[in-house]
C-alpha cells in the first residue's frame, strides 16, 4: 500500500483578472489609477525609448531604461495630485500615494508575468531592499504602507504587466506574492501604429508653371 502525501499548494496568492474587479482594486489604491492609466504611461515610455534609441546602445539598454521612463511619466501625472516621490536604498524609486497607504515600484519581471498559475519574479536583485521596506525600515513609509510592484515582461510582440504585492523574498528575489492584479497587455503593433500616426503628412508641392522666354 502506498501512502499519499499531502502536498501544500504551490501558488496561494490572490490573482485578480476580472476587469471590473481589477478596476476596483486600482481605485482602492487611488482613484487616479485605472487600466487606461498604466496603458498610457507605459505606451508613452515605449515611444520615448524609440525616439532616443541608437544602434550603439548596449544590448540590454531597453530593459534598463524602460522602468526609469515609466517612473518618470507616472510621477509626472501623479505628483501634481499630492503623490510623493522617494528614492530608496539600492536605487529603488518609490511613488507613494498622498495618504501613504500605498507605494508603487517598477521593475522588469520573468516570463511568468501576467500568467495566472505561475510565480513571476523580479529580474534584478532588489528583493532585499524591498523586504526592508516591507518591514517599514524606510522613514518615509507609514506603518500601514503597502508596496505594489509594477512588474512587466516583454517578448517581440507584446508587453505584459501586473501590479502585485510581494509577500516573501529569497536571495534578493520575490518568491511569493500576496496579491496579483492583472493589467492589460500592450501590443507592439499598436505602439508602431502610434509612431506612424506621429509622422507628418508629406507637404504637397505647389504646381509651378514655367514659361520659356521668347
Amino acid at each position: 500500500m502506498f501512502n499519499l502525501a499531502i502536498v501544500e499548494p504551490l501558488f496561494d496568492s490572490i490573482f485578480i483578472s476580472d476587469k471590473n474587479q481589477v478596476r476596483k482594486e486600482l481605485f482602492d489604491i487611488d482613484s487616479r489609477l485605472t487600466p487606461e492609466f498604466f496603458i498610457e504611461v507605459v505606451s508613452a515610455a515605449l515611444l520615448k525609448i524609440h525616439d532616443t534609441k541608437s544602434h550603439y546602445f548596449p544590448k540590454f539598454t531597453f530593459n534598463k531604461i524602460l522602468p526609469d521612463y515609466i517612473v518618470a511619466l507616472m510621477r509626472e501625472k501623479l505628483l501634481p495630485f499630492g503623490w510623493i516621490s522617494r528614492e530608496g536604498r539600492g536605487e529603488i524609486a518609490y511613488t507613494i500615494t498622498p495618504n501613504r497607504c500605498s507605494a508603487l515600484y517598477v521593475c522588469t519581471g520573468t516570463k511568468d508575468v501576467a500568467v495566472e498559475y505561475a510565480c513571476p519574479c523580479n529580474t534584478a536583485r532588489k528583493g532585499s531592499e524591498l523586504s526592508k521596506a516591507l518591514l517599514q525600515s524606510e522613514l518615509y513609509f507609514d506603518h500601514k504602507t503597502k508596496i505594489f510592484v509594477l512588474l512587466f515582461h516583454h517578448d517581440s510582440e507584446e508587453l505584459k504587466m501586473e501590479l502585485s504585492i510581494p509577500a516573501d523574498f529569497k536571495n534578493g528575489y520575490v518568491k511569493a506574492w500576496e496579491k496579483r492584479i492583472l493589467l492589460p497587455s500592450i501590443s507592439f503593433n499598436s505602439v508602431s501604429d502610434r509612431l506612424i500616426a506621429r509622422i507628418p503628412d508629406p507637404v504637397k508641392a505647389e504646381k509651378i508653371e514655367i514659361s520659356r522666354k521668347r
